[in-house]
C-alpha cells in the first residue's frame, strides 16, 4: 500500500538515497532541484506545497519498494496506493519506469497547484459513507463533493473553502468529528476538472506496459485494465478515492498480509478499521452445484453422451476406449504426475503423463506404475521434440516402445521426425484393400494449418527408407506407411498454458477441419483423422463451445495442475487457486529460448515473466556476458541466478559433459552469445525447479504455466480450496456440465 499526499515529513527516506543513487540523479535531472536536500532538510519551507510534495513522496515511495523487494520473499500478489500513491503503485507494477513515473507526478502536482483557489477540504470522522452522502444532498451542500470513503467511519468532503466551513455545523449536529483540512484546492471534486483536459493531452504521450501484478483502481475499485489506466487516471483527479471498497475487494479475494511502503502508518490505520467492519461478499460462483465439497466421483453420464453425437463423434472414444471426448493434456515436468493420469483413467478419462522434461529412469518408472494401476486402459505421454538431439529422441522413443507406450502427446516445434516414424509405425501392418492399422498414435497439438496437413499425411518416404535402412521398422512396417497418417489425432492448439504462439483455437480449429475435409475429397487421405482443440478451455461452456463447432475432443490442461493429483508444490497451488483470468503473462520459453518461443505462465505473484524477458533482452543485444554492464551482471547474479555468472557456466558444463552432449560444449566454447544463451537458460530450469519444490525464498522466481482457463475454471468451481479439487472429479464435472449446456443449445436451437 502506498499513500499518498499528507504522509510526507521532513527527514523521510534519509536511509534510501545512497542505496540509490542513480534513481536520485535521474530525480534531480527531472526536477531540476535536489530531492535529497528536499526530503531530508526543506531549507525553503516548500514540502508542503502539492507541486513539491507529489514528486516527494513518489520518489520516496519508488526507492522505499525497490529496497523492499531486494529481500522480499514473494512478489506482491496485488499493489494499491491512495491517490498520489496509486502512481507509485503503477510503477511498482512495472507500468511504467521510474523516470516516466516522476515526469507524469511532477505535472500532476503542477496542474493540481495552479487548480482555481477556494477550494477546501474536511475529514468527517464518525459517520457512514451513507450517512455522509445523504447529508450531503441538502440544498445548501449542493456545492461539496464526496471527495474520499477512507474507512468506514471516516470520509473526506471538499468544495468551495467557505462553504467547507459552513457545513461544520450541520455534520457536528449530526454527532460527527468535523476537520477542515490545510490543503489548497478542493482535491477529487468536480472543481478538478478544469485541470483534466491538460493532464489528459499531456499523458497521452507515454507508453505505458501490462501491470506484472494486479493494481487496485481508486476510481472503480477493481484491478485495472491495462487498456485504461491512462483514463483512469485522468479521472481521478476529480472522483472520490473509493479506499474502503477497495480494501474490501482485497480482502475478498483473501489478502491477509498488507504492507505499508513510504512514510508514515496512515493507510495501516485505515485498514485495521476496514478490516474490523469486514463482511465477506459471496464468491461469484454461477450455480451452486458446481462445488465440490468432498471427493466423490460422479457418475459420466453416457447416455447423454450419445445424445451429442452429432457434435462429438463416438470415433474417439472407441478408439481410446473412454467414457468421454474430454481429455486431460500432459504437464511437463511431472506436473500431469502419475497419481493425476491414473486417477483420471479409472474414471474413464484418458490423460497424458507430462514426460517433458524428466529424466527417463523416472518416467519410466512412473509409467510402469500407471499401467500396473490401469491395465489395458489407454494413456498418452507428453513428448516434445529435441531438434538439437535427434538420436536421443530415437533413445527414448525405444524406451517408452518397450515400456508399452501407445500414445504420444506431441508438442512444441514439431515437424517429423526420424523418432516420431519408429514409433508410428512400429507393430503396424497392412490389412488389405488398401488398408492398414499400427497399435501405436500420435497425438500432435499444432498451431498451423502447414504442420497439421504434415502430419495428416503419412510418414515422409525419406524417413521411413531411412527407418528401414538403419533397422528401427521392419519391411512389414514400412509397406504399411503409405496408408497411414502420421497423426489420426490432430489438435488445434490455441492459446494455452505453457508453450503458446497466442493462436486462437476458435479461429484454428474450423481452419484445421477445412484442410482435412479438402484432403479427404482429394482422395489424399487413406484413414480418418480426428480433428480436436485444446487451450483455453477451464469452464462448461467454451468447453461446450467447442464441441459444438464440431471438435472431435477436447483437451483440457491448466486447470488439472490445481488439483490434489498434480505434481507440484502447495505453494503452486494455493497461488492457482486464487488465479483469475487477467493474472498471466507471456514469457521467452527456456526450451525454445534462442528461437525466440513463447510460453504463457502465471503474473500474479511472481516476478518471473519480466525478469524472463529481461534476459532475452540481454541476450538480442550482446554478444557475450562480459559485454553486460557490471550493475546490470551484479543484479543477475544476486537476484536471478544467486550466483556468479561463471559458476553457473561451470556447473552448466559439468552437467552437460556428464550427458555426454560435447557438441553443445564445443559450440559454446567457439561462440560467446551461443555460451550466454545457455547460461541464460539456467535460470528457466531453476524457476521451474523452484516453483515445483515451492522454494518459500524463491517465490518470486517461480516459473507456473497457466492461461486464462485457470481464472475462468476458478469462478466456475467458486475458488474452492486445492486440497479438495481432485482431478476424475474435476473432470466429470466438466464433462456434465458443458453436455447439459450443449443440450440447452441444441434445445433452444431447435426452438
Amino acid at each position: 500500500m502506498f499513500p499518498g499526499q499528507g504522509s510526507q515529513m521532513r527527514g523521510m527516506g534519509a536511509d534510501l538515497f545512497d542505496q540509490h543513487h542513480e534513481l536520485v540523479t535521474q530525480a534531480d535531472e527531472i526536477l531540476g532541484y535536489s530531492i535529497k536536500e528536499l526530503c531530508l532538510q526543506d531549507p525553503q519551507n516548500v514540502l508542503t506545497r502539492t507541486d513539491f510534495t507529489q514528486p516527494a513522496l513518489f520518489t520516496i515511495e519508488a526507492m522505499s519498494y525497490l529496497s523492499e523487494m531486494e529481500n522480499a520473499v514473494s512478489a506482491p500478489d496485488y499493489v494499491i496506493g491512495h491517490s498520489l500513491g496509486e502512481f507509485a503503485a503503477l510503477f511498482a507494477a512495472g507500468v511504467f519506469d521510474f523516470a516516466t513515473g516522476l515526469t507524469l507526478v511532477k505535472k500532476r502536482g503542477s496542474l493540481m497547484a495552479s487548480a482555481p483557489g477556494g477550494g477546501g477540504m474536511a475529514a468527517v470522522i464518525g459517520l457512514s459513507k451513507e450517512a455522509v452522502s445523504n447529508i450531503l444532498r441538502q440544498p445548501s451542500l449542493a456545492t461539496l463533493d464526496f471527495a474520499n470513503d477512507n474507512s468506514p467511519d471516516q470520509c473526506v468532503i471538499a468544495g468551495k473553502a467557505e462553504d467547507i466551513q459552513s457545513a461544520k455545523a450541520l455534520f457536528k449536529r449530526e454527532g460527527a468529528l468535523y476537520v477542515p483540512l490545510n490543503v489548497s484546492a478542493a482535491f477529487h471534486s468536480r472543481y478538478m476538472a478544469p485541470i483534466q483536459d491538460e493532464f489528459r493531452a499531456f499523458i497521452r504521450d507515454f507508453d505505458f506496459g501490462t501491470p506484472t501484478v494486479p493494481v487496485i483502481s481508486n476510481v472503480t475499485a477493481l484491478p485495472h485494465d491495462a487498456t485504461t489506466i491512462k483514463d483512469q487516471l485522468v479521472q481521478q483527479i476529480s472522483s472520490p478515492v473509493q479506499w474502503t471498497d477497495s480494501i474490501n475487494f482485497l480482502l475478498n479475494q483473501a489478502a491477509r498480509d498488507f504492507t505499508e511502503i513510504g512514510p508514515g502508518h496512515v493507510l495501516t490505520g485505515l485498514l485495521e478499521k476496514i478490516r474490523a467492519n469486514f463482511k465477506a461478499a459471496p464468491l461469484p460462483i454461477e450455480d451452486p452445484t458446481n462445488s465440490i465439497d468432498s471427493h466423490s466421483t460422479p457418475q459420466i453420464d453416457t447416455a447423454s453422451a450419445q445424445q451429442i453425437e452429432p457434435v462429438s463423434t463416438p470415433d474417439f472414444r472407441e478408439a481410446y476406449d473412454v467414457g468421454s471426448n474430454l481429455i486431460g493434456g500432459s504437464l511437463r515436468d511431472g506436473v500431469a504426475s502419475a497419481d493425476l493420469v491414473i486417477a483420471a483413467g479409472k474414471s474413464g478419462f484418458f490423460c497424458s503423463y507430462g514426460a517433458q522434461q524428466l529424466g527417463n529412469e523416472k518416467v519410466l518408472s512412473d509409467i510402469a506404475r500407471i499401467k500396473a494401476e490401469l491395465g489395458t486402459k489407454r494413456f498418452g505421454v507428453g513428448f516434445v521434440p529435441d531438434w538439437k538431439a535427434p538420436e536421443a529422441d530415437i533413445h527414448l522413443i525405444e524406451d517408452l516402445l518397450k515400456a508399452g507406450v501407445e500414445t504420444l502427446e506431441l508438442s512444441g516445434l514439431i515437424a517429423p521426425s526420424l523418432a516420431l516414424v519408429r514409433f508410428r509405425l512400429t507393430g503396424a501392418r497392412l490389412v488389405g484393400n488398401g488398408h492398414a492399422i499400427a497399435p501405436n498414435n500420435v497425438i500432435a497439438k499444432v498451431t498451423r494449418p502447414s504442420t497439421a496437413i504434415s502430419f495428416m499425411a503419412p510418414p515422409p518416404p525419406d524417413k521411413v527408407k531411412e527407418a528401414l535402412t538403419r533397422g528401427l521398422i521392419t519391411e512389414q512396417e514400412a509397406e504399411a506407411a503409405p496408408y497411414l497418417p502420421l497423426a489420426q489425432d490432430i489438435c488445434a492448439h490455441g492459446d494455452a498454458a505453457g508453450q503458446s504462439n497466442t493462436a486462437n483455437v476458435l479461429d484454428l480449429l474450423p481452419v484445421l477441419q477445412s484442410a482435412r475435409d479438402r484432403l479427404r475429397a482429394a482422395g489424399e487421405l487413406n484413414a480418418p483423422v480426428r480433428i480436436g482443440a485444446s487451450g483455453g478451455f477451464g469452464h462448461p461452456k467454451s468447453i461446450a463451445a467447442g464441441f459444438m463447432m464440431g471438435a472431435d475432443f477436447v483437451m483440457i490442461t491448466a486447470p488439472l495442475q490445481c488439483t490434489y493429483e498434480a505434481g507440484t508444490s502447495s505453494r503452486v497451488k494455493q497461488m492457482l487457486q486464487v488465479c483469475d483470468v487477467d493474472d498471466c503473462d507471456y514469457a521467452p520459453a527456456g526450451q525454445f529460448f534462442e528461437q525466440g518461443g513463447q510460453s504463457q505462465v502465471l503474473r500474479k505473484g511472481v516476478f518471473f515473466p519480466a525478469r524472463a524477458r529481461k534476459l532475452y533482452s540481454l541476450w538480442q543485444y550482446h554478444d557475450a556476458i562480459s559485454k553486460i554492464d557490471p550493475k546490470t551482471r551484479t543484479q543477475l547474479e544476486k537476484n536471478y541466478f544467486a550466483n556468479d555468472l561463471e559458476q553457473v557456466w561451470h556447473d552448466l558444463e559439468r552437467r552437460i559433459w556428464k550427458e555426454q552432449s560435447s557438441i553443445e560444449i564445443e559450440r559454446a566454447q567457439s561462440d560467446e552469445k551461443i555460451k550466454m544463451g545457455l547460461v541464460f537458460q539456467q535460470y528457466f530450469r531453476q524457476s521451474v525447479q523452484y516453483a515445483l519444490q515451492g522454494q518459500s525464498n524463491q517465490t518470486v522466481n517461480f516459473q507456473v504455466q497457466s492461461s486464462s482457463a485457470m481464472g475462468a475454471f476458478n469462478h466456475w468451481i467458486g475458488h474452492s480450496p486445492w486440497e479438495q479439487r481432485h482431478a476424475a472429479d474435476l473432470l466429470s464435472q466438466l464433462n456434465e456440465d458443458a453436455m447439459r449446456v450443449m443440450r440447452q443449445g441444441l434445445t433452444a436451437s431447435i426452438q
